[in-house]
């Protein structure tokens, strides 16, 4: 599977780069998901955008501050 979407991010590389009110709308959601995967055994094995690699961890994406 393969997501090419920023608006779980709260920091993108768009042009609006501040995307902390999207990020925690629809975050948890993503993060709910990718923990349901991770419990059939899926991991994360790669994202095809370094720039957001601050952002995420083994379980998905990192609150945002």
């Amino acid at each position: 599977m393969s997501l090419n979407v920023d608006i779980y991010f709260s920091k993108t590389s768009g042009e609006i780069k501040d995307n902390q009110a999207l990020s925690l709308a629809n975050a948890p959601r993503l993060n709910n998901f990718l923990t349901r995967l991770t419990k059939e055994q899926a991991k994360i094995m790669d994202i095809d955008a370094p720039g957001y690699l601050d952002q995420i961890d083994k379980r998905g994406l990192i609150k945002p501050t």
